[in-house]
Formats: structure tokens, C-alpha cells, sequence
């Protein structure tokens, strides 16, 4: 990893010097000199005295090849001289702009040395040496993992326990000290068929934290042997007897590690069957089966579901895994609920056959019925008949739907060896008129059963949403389309009626699929309504979550389940770990209608960033945060050439290159922004600003419009690292800043995390303080911002100190618990 290593400000120069014999150092060089000390002398301060110390360097790092001293440019020749350890661990490469010195970081040996410099005019010489030490790699443990700093490089070594995904991969492994989990990796062709559960890993990547979640991000995985481990469980269910809650500690400990608890009493299915809810010693907690955690396939999560029953005793197995640091297990094998099936007679096999049955009455029947004609017990036989088979067949299909409530007996005949008993089941099949998507927008609070026939207009993320219409409107249909049915279909579906609120922060009116059957005739659509994006852009606040009145706002609002065509600037939108793309008034953003990550044709709209387009699109919900929410398109055109974006196409967008994974090749177009002291530039293209680092000369200015060919990098923020880099200027032009006018506290506050906070050109006041050869923005008196300057912008604006200044600056990157970096563009003094 490329770093700068600056050390402290000097209070005093006590480096090693030696002076050229016979000629008088001039005062430029002695300058330059004490320049340099104060750029790579490290040390403290003790008892008023600085002691120079040894840095440690445990990554590549790189050097300036040229200094200034009171306005001189000298050169630096660069050597390294060891004092002990492997000379091969510690290696110089010469540069045109900077020199490169490369640290064998996987090296078990300690490396002391001297980083050597010399400094020179036509007459004169003076050579430096800062003493640096490259520590012993070694492999951290579980404790220090979870210690270490947020951002910070971390590493471990394991076994393979679980993977989800096929390209970008979560990877659970665990070793004896603890569990550990990797997010988003993309192996190498090399490293890919290499990976497999049972395989030892050995693993270096950033820290971040989810939710609570230490994460391996930006990651490199190594397979450490040829051989494949056989995996066992580790038995916790004597620590979960004893723990209090499933907060203690003794659990949340055992988060990402493969565990079985055996013993378990299994309760329900709740929430659309993603919790299996189980109790043990007093505690309950869950399976939880999703999309999202794939370890087990829809055929497999299906086969978990029916060895769910309520009361009987089972062995939990799977990964711990923790919501509201409260621990529960994400099943990774079908076998991760096994059934403990007691000894029973054949008049208790036919006793618990007959308790199933009769709880089918408990709901009115309002899809097939599931009869079963066994259970978990051998030699269980269960035959039906139905009393009215054109309601509910033999089978439990459900052949209509009546026009009223209607009684149905169900006769059930169980028999197990030698017991045997005829079981008569009254189930009532509900009336469920037919209504209108119209009619069932306007339904919200309690759930209701509607029936409705619609075309499928728009499918979502693949298929597992879709969105309905008829000729009065767009619903949104929250689960999967089954087998047979598509886009274009029309169907009649019987759904329950439901809104997601989220705590507050959204508003989504849904259908959740009870039967769904295809139509052979053919159903009218509701025609768009055009409308212009200003009316519907209605953003409450900065607040993620809306009030009463807010809420009862949207419940009324006419736009809510329509389809419309409006016309907006395609743009990019970070939030969190997220990207969004939607629609906005203007070119930069700055209104926006979000369109959700997961909608189908994601690629193709992405491509359309910066250009302003005409889309037919549902609107289907409504988020406090960002304002009204737009589902699948089903067209998108753009509105012409005069509306396109003044960039040329690019394959990816500035907005993309901060959240893909640290060396992703990208492609980005755009204007740059600043020039920092021939080390690179900040490129911004609509979607945002990013730093570009250039190792050599920086060939193109502020305005210009380049295209740049790299692969991304992290340095305290997102960045174009120097690796394959290729910077093309496409053509002149001069950058107007059109900063966001910022309060100290607003800027103070701009998350570290959120990635659309760098590279953004802000304005803001602060006072200039200088410390050594320092000059950063002093905000607050407790909050001072880091400023990087080119080197004649730092002299000026350190005879501004004490004043107050309104800087026009680029946000670079963080560090700590510092504010947000600047790049600075321009300043002025304040006059009051």
C-alpha cells in the first residue's frame, strides 16, 4: 500500500548533516535541509528536547525528489543503508518526481536502516539520515482484529466455513481464536477454483465496521494449502444454556464461527417465513433464511421450512451472526435444522397427525391448502376428501373463490399401524371480491385479502418484484413470480395487502402473492401521465424519518400508484455503502427522485449518467430521506442533444469508482478540478469528485477535460491509484467552482464514510494556523482541518495566520478523528 509518511513538525533540527568539505553551505540549501527534516525526521518531545526515534514503516512508501529551501529547488539523491536484517526487504526505486521505497511487509525478519538523503547545489552537499525500522509481519490475532482502528490494514488466517455469492463473495473462515468475515471480494482467476469450505486462508484487508460487523474489506486472499479440512461445528449449546440473554457477551463473541446448539425447542415461521423462530434455557432466537444470505439454495430454504415443527425438539446448526448485537444463526446446509424425533406409539403418531389437521380451520382459505398425507413420524398415512370439490379439491387445491363466505368439511382418515381415526376438518374458503389496483391503493393500516387482475409491466431484481397494472393504476407485488410467469403476462392474483414502513423512514404500499394464475385474455394498461419531475420532487428534510402529518401526507397524495413520464438528468447518488441512480432537475444532482439499486436494467441506466433522458416509470413509495421512489422503468429515451451531458461517454462514473473494490479497472471522463504539487489531480464528472494519483509528472491543468484509465486505490478515501494509470487531456477548458456553501458545523459533521463527501467542492471559513512547515484551517477551537497546498499557495497563505479566510477547496480524505482534508482551489480574506 502506497503511503506518505509525514512525521511530526520539528521543534528542532537534529538530524545527521554532513557538509561538503571546502565550500559554505548557502543559506537556500541549509533551508532545504531543515525542509526535508521536518517532512522525514520523526521522533518526540521529551523535557522540552526533541529525541529523534526511529518510524516504523511497515508499507511501500514514497519520497519527493526535489525540495524547496527559501524559494530554491534543489534535488535529492535517495539510498537506503542497513543496519540490520535482509537487504532485499527494503528496496529503492528512483523516479522523476518521487522515489519509491518498497517494504517486503510479509517479511518475518526485522529491516533497521537509514533512509539516506542528499541534497545539492553546483558547490555543495548535505547529506541526511532518518533512522526507519520495517517491523516483523506477523499474523494478528482475533482480539487485535476487533481492536484495531476503523480503516486500518488488518490480516488473519483460517479455515474456510462458508461462502455466499459467485463473483463477489462473502467468505466466512474462522481459526481457534474466533470467527472472521470478509465483504464483497473478488478473487483472481488464479485464487477462484481454489477457493472451497475446508480450505486454510490467509487474509489482508481493511477494516470496517457494519452495523456492529467487523469486515474484511478491499481484501487479498491467499490459499495456504492443497488439502481440504473436514469441517465440525463447534458445540455452544452449553453456553447458550448459561447465558443471561443472547446479548451476553459469551455469544456475541462467537459471531461469524460455525456452531451447532443442539436441543432446541422450534416455535413458528414468521415474517413471510425468513425467521424459524427456537427456544433453549428461557431464550429465544431465530434461524434466519433470506435471498441474501445464499448459502443454501430456494429448494434447500424450502426443505428447512418444512422441518419446522412447532414444539418438537431439533439441532440448530449454521454461522453466528448478530442484529442489535443480538446473536442468531444464518443456516449454511440443508441439514442445518435436524429434527430430534422421539420414540413414539402408533396412537400418539396418529394423536399428533390429527392436532396438524384440525389447525387448518384456524384461517379462513383463501389459497391451496397444504393436505399432507404424512408427517416427521415413520408410517404415518393420511387420506382426504373434500365435501365441496369444486371449492377445494381432494388435493387442497382451491378451484374458486366464492362469492360469500362459504363452509367447507374436510375429512381427514389417519392411520399408523395398527390406530387409525377419521378426523372431520370445517374450514371456511373466504369470498374475495375482485377489485381494482385503484381500489387496493387506496387500502393501507390493516391487511386485507384483494383479488385483481393485472399485467406484469415491469419486473425487479430479477424477477423476485414485479409491478402490476390495470387501467386505474400500478401495484407493487413484493414476492417472487413463479415458474411460468413473466413480463407481459397478465394474471389474476389473490395477495394480501401490506406497507412497509421501516421504522418510520419509508412509506411502500405492497402485495404479497397468496395465488397468482395466468390470464389468457389480455389486460389494459393504465396510459402515463406526464408530469413535470418539479412537482413530485418533494423532499421533506435531512431527517430519516417522517412525522404523522408528513406520513398522512403521502397515504393522500394522487401520486401514489401511477405510472408517469417525466424528464430529468440521470444521476448518481451515495448513501452509506450504497449507490443509488435516479432521476434529477439538474445535471449535478442536487433534486433527486431515487430509483433503487436492486430495479432491473441498473446497467443501462447507470449508463446514462450525466444525460438527461424521458423515462415511463410506477411510482411506488415514498422515502423521508430522498422523497418519492420511481420502480422499473419501462422506457428511457434521452430528450435530445441539447440535454445531453458535456462529457463525452464514459464507461464508468466517478460515483462507481468509490464503492467498487480496491483495484477494479475503471474507465472515468471528466474535468479537473486541482492540481496538487505534481503528485495528481481531482477529477469530477457530475457524479462527484475523486483524487487521481499520479506518480511522475502531471501533465494537464485545472479545466481540463480528460479521460483517465486506472484502477482504484484507497488512502484514507477512495482514490485512481498510480498502477496502470493512463491520462488522456481531451481538451481545454477552465473549471468554475460552484462550491456548497458549508457552516463550520456543517462540515464538521459531513461523514468520513459516506464517500460522496470527498471530492466534493465545498466553500467554508476558517483561520490559517501555521505549525512547522505546516499551514492547515483551524475551524474551531477544538476541530482544525488539514490542508494540502501547493507549494506557492502555502507560503501566501501563511502570512494570512490568525485571519479569517474563506477557503473554495476539494474534501481529499480523512484521517482519525481529524475533519475532512481540503484541497484548497482558492481563498480570500474575510473583511468584516
Amino acid at each position: 500500500m502506497k503511503k506518505l509518511f509525514l512525521s511530526i513538525a520539528l521543534l528542532f533540527v537534529c538530524a545527521f548533516g554532513l557538509v561538503a568539505c571546502g565550500n559554505k553551505v548557502s543559506e537556500e540549501l541549509e533551508a532545504a535541509a531543515k525542509y526535508l527534516d521536518g517532512m522525514y525526521l520523526s521522533g518526540e518531545v521529551v523535557d522540552g528536547a526533541f529525541v529523534a526515534k526511529a518510524e516504523e514503516t511497515p508499507d511501500d512508501y514514497s519520497v519527493v525528489s526535489k525540495v524547496i529551501g527559501l524559494g530554491k529547488a534543489f534535488d535529492i539523491e535517495w539510498s537506503i543503508e542497513m543496519i540490520s536484517g535482509n537487504p532485499d526487504d527494503v528496496v529503492l526505486t528512483k523516479g522523476e518526481k518521487e522515489t519509491l521505497i518498497i517494504i517486503n511487509e510479509k517479511s518475518e525478519e526485522v529491516a533497521k536502516y537509514y533512509l539516506v538523503a542528499v541534497i545539492k547545489d553546483d558547490k555543495t552537499s548535505i547529506e541526511k539520515k532518518y533512522e526507519k525500522v520495517k517491523p516483523a509481519y506477523q499474523l494478528m490475532t482475533w482480539e487485535e482484529v476487533q481492536a484495531a482502528d476503523e480503516d486500518s490494514v488488518i490480516n488473519g488466517s483460517g479455515v474456510i466455513t462458508g461462502i455466499v455469492g459467485t463473483n463477489k463473495l462473502t467468505i466466512y473462515f474462522e481459526n481457534e481464536q474466533g470467527g472472521y468475515y470478509i465483504y464483497g471480494y473478488t478473487p483472481t482467476e488464479e485464487v477462484k477454483p481454489l477457493l472451497a469450505v475446508g480450505k486454510t486462508i490467509e487474509v489482508s484487508g481493511v477494516k470496517e465496521t457494519f452495523k456492529g460487523l467487523v469486515e474484511f474489506t478491499s481484501a487479498t486472499v491467499k490459499v495456504l494449502a492443497d488439502d481440504t479440512k473436514t469441517l465440525t461445528p463447534k458445540d455452544v449449546t452449553e453456553t447458550f444454556k448459561a447465558a443471561a440473554t443472547t446479548k451476553d457477551e459469551s455469544l456475541t463473541k462467537l459471531v461469524n464461527q460455525y456452531v451447532t446448539i443442539k436441543g432446541v425447542t422450534m416455535k413458528d415461521i414468521t415474517n413471510d417465513g425468513k425467521y424459524l423462530n427456537f427456544t433453549l434455557a428461557g431464550k429465544e432466537t431465530y434461524v434466519y433464511i433470506s435471498s441474501s444470505s445464499n448459502m443454501v439454495t430456494s429448494k434447500e430454504i424450502e426443505t428447512l421450512k418444512g422441518k419446522v415443527q412447532e414444539g418438537m425438539e431439533a439441532n440448530i446448526t449454521g454461522m453466528v451472526a448478530l442484529f442489535n448485537d443480538a446473536f442468531y444463526i444464518i443456516p449454511n446446509t440443508v441439514d442445518s435444522i435436524e429434527l430430534v424425533i422421539p420414540e413414539l406409539s402408533d396412537a400418539e403418531k396418529v394423536a399428533d397427525a390429527k392436532e396438524k389437521a384440525l389447525k387448518l380451520a384456524e384461517e379462513k382459505v383463501v389459497a391451496d391448502l397444504d393436505l399432507f398425507t404424512t408427517t416427521v413420524y415413520e408410517g404415518v398415512s393420511v387420506s382426504w376428501t373434500s365435501s365441496n370439490p369444486d371449492l377445494i379439491a381432494n388435493d387442497g387445491k382451491l378451484a374458486a373463490s366464492p362469492a360469500v363466505d362459504t363452509e367447507v368439511i374436510l375429512t381427514a382418515v389417519i392411520t399408523s399401524g395398527s390406530a387409525s381415526e377419521t378426523v372431520e376438518v370445517k374450514v371456511v374458503v373466504a369470498a374475495v371480491a375482485k377489485m381494482s389496483i385503484a381500489e387496493v391503493n387506496k387500502l393501507y393500516g390493516e391487511e386485507n385479502i384483494v383479488c385483481v387482475e393485472a399485467k406484469v409491466v415491469a419486473t425487479y431484481n430479477g424477477g423476485n418484484g414485479s409491478f402490476i397494472a390495470d387501467e386505474t393504476g400500478v401495484a407493487y407485488l413484493y414476492t417472487k413470480l413463479p415458474e411460468g410467469i413473466a413480463l407481459g403476462d397478465s394474471v389474476k392474483l389473490i395477495a394480501k395487502t401490506a406497507v412497509y414502513e421501516n421504522s418510520g423512514k419509508e412509506y411502500t404500499r405492497q402485495l404479497k402473492t397468496i395465488s397468482i394464475e395466468k390470464l389468457e385474455k389480455e389486460i389494459t394498461v393504465v396510459k402515463p401521465s406526464k408530469v413535470e419531475l418539479a412537482e413530485i420532487v418533494d423532499k421533506f428534510s435531512d431527517a430519516t424519518t417522517m412525522t404523522a402529518e408528513q406520513k398522512a401526507e403521502v397515504i393522500a397524495s394522487p401520486y401514489y400508484g401511477r405510472l408517469y413520464e417525466f424528464t430529468g438528468y440521470v444521476v448518481a447518488h451515495q448513501f452509506d455503502t450504497y449507490t443509488n441512480y435516479g432521476l434529477s432537475l439538474t445535471a449535478d444532482g442536487a433534486t433527486f427522485v431515487l430509483y433503487q439499486y436492486q430495479n432491473d436494467f441498473q446497467d443501462e441506466f447507470k449508463a446514462l449518467v450525466g444525460k438527461k433522458v424521458t423515462i415511463v416509470a410506477p411510482m411506488y413509495g415514498f422515502s423521508a430521506q430522498y422523497g418519492w421512489r420511481i420502480g422499473t422503468y419501462l422506457t428511457a429515451v434521452e430528450a435530445g442533444e441539447e440535454a445531453t451531458s458535456t462529457l463525452p461517454t464514459a464507461k464508468n462514473s466517478v460515483a462507481d469508482a468509490k464503492v467498487v473494490e480496491k483495484g477494479t479497472a475503471v474507465e472515468l471522463i471528466g474535468q479537473v478540478a486541482t492540481v496538487y504539487n505534481g503528485q495528481g489531480f481531482v477529477l469530477t464528472d457530475g457524479t462527484g469528485g475523486i483524487y487521481v494519483y499520479v506518480k511522475g509528472d502531471v501533465t494537464v491543468s485545472a479545466g481540463d477535460i480528460v479521460k483517465v484509465t486506472g484502477k482504484t486505490d484507497f488512502y484514507k478515501a477512495p482514490q485512481i491509484g498510480n498502477t496502470d494509470l493512463v491520462v488522456e487531456k481531451l481538451a481545454e477548458g477552465t473549471f468554475n467552482a460552484d462550491p456548497v456553501e458549508m457552516t463550520v458545523g456543517e462540515y464538521l459533521a459531513m461523514d468520513p464514510k459516506d464517500y460522496t463527501n470527498f471530492g466534493k467542492v465545498v466553500k467554508v471559513v476558517g483561520t490559517p494556523v501555521v505549525s512547522g512547515k505546516y499551514v492547515n484551517c483551524k475551524l474551531t477551537d477544538e476541530a482544525t482541518a488539514n490542508l494540502y497546498l501547493n507549494d506557492d499557495v502555502k507560503a501566501a497563505l501563511g502570512e494570512l495566520a490568525g485571519q479569517k479566510v474563506e477557503f473554495i477547496a476539494v474534501t481529499y480524505n480523512q484521517s482519525g478523528s481529524y475533519p475532512l482534508t481540503m484541497l484548497v482551489i482558492s481563498y480570500k480574506v474575510v473583511t468584516e
